[in-house]
């Protein structure tokens, strides 16, 4: 129902159904206004020439007459003096004469039942078959009533118009139902081609450009737009691959010249800024590489080579390539890591892990600890990474995530980053259709990566 094509065929036989009642009412307020006193006057017309023809001849057959009469179309109900109700022609499908017009008849006065007849929102009284729409003539002692057999005089031409009624309501609906589709079948190809340049296909040979109508040229504006975001990121990519380098180059040139100039006989001052600039080249080209990773993430599937990775041997390997900088700090570390095997990029859930694992060292205390742990939780995958650090201030929780988010200076005098890596973490998680929680107090922070299987 929330299809545009179920919308569209189900507006169009609405329209349909409204139109044919809105025809109906239309048509019967018509004869109510304008033919049914004409069908009255008719009806008087041909109830006074049975009644003349009765009186002309005193030896007729009344009955055998009446009968005949019926035989060609007419329904006629003969009521004597007593009320005795003699019928001829086909049974009335209501019988509900009033006495008063039998009365009124009978003291010679002609009944107007048709013209009288009331008026019914969706009943049309020209083919209303009761007893009271009839019209009533004095013959003799007898009350005459009588009207056209609406069914005998037009069964064939019932027969007709339903079955053309019939046939036009299916082939309406079997045509409404592929007119739609052939309508919004170029609309579908939009949707399908939206849905591709989302997922960074920019593939527009499936869409039809060829269409002069409002269709065609929203199709040829989709075509161009497409194009030119192609082109863009194309640029785009062009140029952070080229920035990167231009960034990158003249920073390892200044490491390179600080080092040779440290070891040409520098004093232990100069030596001290040397290792200064060095350390600002570290960071700067650190923050160059975290800013290129964070843009190629940008591009989602463009940027992934997914494959089953060991998390186990992962965090394994990782744990053993920090080992200096976990002992530098005199910091102990603990683990408990089970068989884990997910799909996803082996280089971003390592980066994951990496920033993880470096935060827990960076922003813990002298002498402090590190709990990582692995577990198989049904049909997800998860990585614990716990510490007994600085912690985050509960208000900052739903903000350490953002891009260059920095701890507060006065709970982390010293020490230096760029703000980005939680960012990427984040980001690369979400790119697996994972999720990553944190909680913290006082004593510490806890990171809770879940990956699916």
């Amino acid at each position: 129902m929330n299809s545009l094509y179920s919308k569209f065929a189900i507006t169009t036989l609405g329209i349909m159904a409204l139109s044919f009642l809105i025809s109906f009412l239309l048509s019967n307020a018509y004869y109510q206004h304008f033919l049914k006193d004409e069908n009255d006057a008719k009806n008087v017309e041909v109830s006074e020439s049975i009644k003349e023809y009765i009186e002309s001849d005193p030896n007729i057959d009344v009955s055998a007459y009446l009968k005949s009469v019926a035989d060609v179309g007419y329904q006629i109900i003969v009521v004597n003096e007593d009320y005795e109700m003699t019928h001829y022609g086909s049974n009335f499908r209501e019988e509900n004469l009033p006495i008063d017009a039998v009365d009124q008849v009978l003291a010679g006065d002609t009944f107007h039942g048709i013209m009288e007849f009331p008026s019914e929102t969706f009943v049309t009284g020209f083919f209303s078959n009761e007893s009271i729409n009839t019209i009533g003539v004095p013959v003799g002692d007898y009350a005459i009533f009588v009207r056209p057999d609406v069914s005998m005089l037009f069964h064939e031409l019932q027969l007709l118009f339903a079955w053309l009624l019939g046939i036009m309501v299916v082939l309406s609906v079997i045509l409404v139902l592929v007119g739609t589709k052939i309508l919004v079948q170029p609309i579908t190809q939009l949707q399908l081609a939206t849905q591709r340049l989302a997922s960074g296909d920019y593939d527009t040979s499936n869409v039809n450009t060829e269409r002069r109508d409002e269709i065609g040229q929203l199709s040829r504006n989709f075509v161009a737009m497409t194009k030119k975001i192609e082109t863009q990121q194309s640029m785009q990519k062009a140029f952070i691959s080229n920035i990167s380098h231009d960034i990158q180059s003249p920073l390892a040139n200044i490491k390179g010249y600080s080092e040779l100039l440290a070891i040409e006989n520098a004093s232990p001052e100069h030596v001290a800024y040397l290792n200064v600039i060095n350390q600002e080249v570290l960071r700067i080209s650190t923050l160059t590489d975290q800013l290129l990773v964070l843009t190629k993430l940008d591009y989602e599937e463009d940027f992934m080579t997914i494959s089953e990775i060991d998390v186990k041997t992962q965090l394994e390997t990782l744990i053993e390539s920090f080992t200096w900088r976990i002992e530098e700090k005199g910091l102990m570390i603990t683990y408990d890591l089970e068989e884990s095997v997910v799909r996803g990029d082996s280089a971003l859930l390592n980066m994951v892990w990496d920033n993880l694992l470096s935060n827990a060292i960076k922003y813990n205390v002298d002498g402090g600890s590190i709990d990582v742990t692995l577990k198989n939780t049904g049909e997800d995958v998860s990585v614990t990474v716990k510490d007994t650090g600085i912690g985050i201030p509960q208000d900052q929780l739903n903000t350490i995530f953002a891009r260059f988010y920095r701890a507060d200076e006065s709970r982390s005098p010293g020490i230096k980053g760029s703000g980005l890596g939680l960012a990427i973490v984040k980001q690369i998680v979400d790119l697996h259709d994972g999720s990553v929680e944190v909680s913290s107090s006082d004593s510490g922070a806890e990171f809770r990566v879940r990956l699916k299987k």
